[in-house]
C-alpha cells in the first residue's frame, strides 16, 4: 500500500457521494495489487486517514465494497448502451433505455457478488475499450430491429437492456481466464446476435450459451 496519506482533513463537510468515492477508490487500487482476502480495512481507514467506522458507515463489510465496485463498472456502462441507440434518432426511446438501465443495475448485485467479481476484473482501461467495440455492435442491432419492423418496442428495448448487462457480467468473468476486452465485445456481440436471431429471425439452433471456460 502507498504510505502517503489521503487529505481528508475536510471529512466531516464532504458529500456522501464524495466520501464514497473517496472509498472505493482507495480500496479498487488495493484490489489491483493485492488479494481481497489481504485487504485490511484498517489499514485502508489508516491510508485515507479517518477511522474504519467512517467506512463501516458506507460500507458494512467488505462484500458491500466489492459489490459497489462492481455496480459502478455496470453504472459506467448504462451510457455505452444509451448511446448505441443513437442509430435509432428517437430521444424517447434513448429515454426509456437509459430508465431501463437504471431499473436493472440493482438485478445484477447478487450476481455479480456471486461470481465474487471486482473491478480487477475488467479494469477501467480495458472497460474502455469493450465500451467501443460494443457501441458499434449495438447500433447495428438497434439498426436491425428497426429496419426489420420499423420501429423498436419498449419491450424489446428492455429485453436488450437485461442482456447486455447480464452479458457484460459475463465479460468480466472471462477476463478472469485472459481473455482480452475485445474477444469478451466479440463474446457479447455473437451471443446478441443470436438473441436477435432467435426473437426475429427464427430460431437458432444452438441458443444463449456460456462462454465456454478453459479446462
Amino acid at each position: 500500500m502507498d504510505n502517503a496519506k489521503k487529505d481528508t482533513s475536510n471529512w466531516a463537510s464532504m458529500g456522501t457521494a464524495t466520501r464514497r468515492k473517496m472509498i472505493l477508490d482507495e480500496f479498487a487500487t488495493e484490489m489491483r495489487i493485492q488479494d481481497y482476502r489481504d485487504i485490511n480495512i484498517s489499514a485502508l481507514a489508516t491510508h485515507l486517514n479517518i477511522g474504519k467506522t467512517m467506512i463501516f458507515r458506507s460500507f458494512p463489510t467488505k462484500a458491500n465494497l466489492v459489490t459497489a465496485l462492481v455496480l459502478r463498472d455496470l453504472e459506467a456502462f448504462g451510457p455505452t448502451l444509451v448511446n448505441a441507440l443513437g442509430a435509432t434518432n428517437n430521444q424517447a426511446l434513448q429515454k426509456f433505455f437509459a430508465d431501463q438501465v437504471t431499473r436493472h443495475l440493482p438485478l445484477l448485485k447478487s450476481l455479480a457478488l456471486a461470481r465474487n467479481l471486482t473491478e480487477k476484473d475488467m479494469p477501467a482501461a480495458d472497460l474502455a475499450a469493450f465500451h467501443v467495440r460494443l457501441v458499434k455492435q449495438y447500433q447495428q442491432i438497434a439498426a436491425q430491429l428497426k429496419a426489420k419492423q420499423g420501429f423498436m418496442h419498449e419491450n424489446e428495448t428492455a429485453q436488450l437492456v437485461r442482456l447486455a448487462l447480464v452479458l457484460l457480467v459475463d465479460a468480466c468473468d472471462d477476463t478472469r481466464y485472459d481473455q482480452t476486452p475485445l474477444r469478451a465485445a466479440d463474446a457479447v456481440w455473437a451471443q446478441s446476435r443470436v438473441y436477435v436471431n432467435r426473437a426475429y429471425g427464427g430460431s437458432a439452433p444452438n441458443g444463449l450459451r456460456q462462454p465456454r471456460r478453459p479446462s
